[in-house]
């Protein structure tokens, strides 16, 4: 692996998002890059606006930005979807500087976490009841942009062990990475 590769776990709230990340980039040992928002938020009490979200947003870039360029794993526990599609879904239309900042940094490959797990309460969330509306929004952008990406459903150790799965098939494919345009070659939706 020439170039460095970015996997990422996305979709609502409450799916095993920051726990699968930890795992994996154990497991494959790759660079974990967590969640920026939640220690921004306690920070602030859990109150923000919308300029809140593009400087959350920002600082996410920033962090994404100092990645190891070269023959590195990156395992990140969301990404600049997540802000685009929390400012969007709380405010309305998402800056379009905001969905550039994310498909400057898209990832080489998505675990889209499907909201089969239980809502576990945390003074952070917001969307206990809309799990599956706001998926099908991720679902939408990472259709849009035909990125790689894979479903991710279960609950525990069945979850855990069909995103390994998934990450371990894509990494297997990876000889048919093209550095040029930054994705596989290999489509590995479905």
């Amino acid at each position: 692996m020439n170039a460095s590769v970015r996997i990422v776990l996305t979709g609502p709230e409450s799916c095993a998002k920051s726990a699968l990340a930890i795992r994996l980039s154990s497991i494959c040992k790759g660079t974990l890059l967590t969640e920026h928002s939640r220690d921004y938020l306690h920070a602030r009490g859990g109150v923000y606006g919308p300029p809140d979200i593009l400087e959350m947003a920002l600082h996410h870039a920033k962090l994404l930005d100092a990645l190891p360029e070269y023959g590195q794993l990156g395992i990140l526990d969301t990404d600049l979807l997540t802000y685009c599609i929390w400012y969007e879904d709380k405010y309305g239309g998402t800056p379009q500087s905001m969905w550039e900042l994310w498909l400057q940094r898209k990832a080489h490959f998505y675990l889209l976490c499907f909201p089969d797990t239980p809502w576990i309460a945390d003074p952070l969330r917001e969307n206990p009841r809309d799990r599956h509306r706001l998926f099908q929004k991720y679902l939408h952008a990472l259709d849009s942009n035909h990125l790689n990406y894979n479903i991710l459903t279960g609950i525990g150790a069945e979850r855990f062990t069909r995103a390994e799965f998934f990450v371990r098939r894509f990494l297997k494919n990876l000889h048919n990475f093209n550095a040029d345009i930054g994705v596989p070659y290999k489509h590995l939706a479905g």
